[in-house]
């Protein structure tokens, strides 16, 4: 079993992206079919409110900020403000954003503030979260990994 199969990414444990006691619920999980459209979700859904801080889940440096909300490409559209950010040999993705307080090439750790939850003109505000085994390479980002099993384990599961 290789170090990804395990999950022995970094020398830190990774951090929520949204604190818990923000988080209202976590909906769709990897690879689910979305709403039965045949499209894959290669992320979580983690809702919250409006304006919720978001967290670095792992220390890494920003390669990436797109802001997709005014776009003619509806995927761009779709996904509104993101971020990338490249963790060692992952790629952490952080979309559907309302701000971004950090820039390109910016170092960033563990835990530091990386912008704010956006309104969801399609429903309620949510953080689509990714972690990728790597970043874009002929504009295909590598394969998706389940945050749910690198994530700390949440205490009170019932709730959120």
């Amino acid at each position: 079993m290789s170090g990804l199969d395990r999950f022995d990414l970094s020398p830190e444990p990774w951090a929520w992206p949204i604190a818990l006691v923000s988080l209202r619920s976590v909906g769709q999980s990897v690879l689910a079919d979305r709403d039965g459209s045949g499209r894959p979700h290669y992320g979580i859904d983690l809702f919250a409110p409006a304006s919720t801080p978001i967290l670095a889940a792992q220390a890494g440096r920003v390669v990436r900020i797109v802001d997709g909300r005014r776009s003619t490409e509806s995927g761009k559209r779709r996904a509104g403000l993101w971020v990338d950010v490249l963790c060692g040999s992952l790629l952490c993705r952080y979309l559907h954003m309302g701000e971004v307080l950090i820039q390109v090439n910016q170092q960033i750790r563990r835990g530091g503030l990386v912008g704010f939850l956006g309104e969801n003109p399609n429903g309620a505000p949510h953080l689509h979260f990714e972690i990728r085994r790597s970043d874009a390479i002929n504009g295909k980002y590598g394969d998706a990994l389940d945050p749910l099993l690198i994530l700390p384990k949440r205490r009170n599961q019932n709730n959120v």
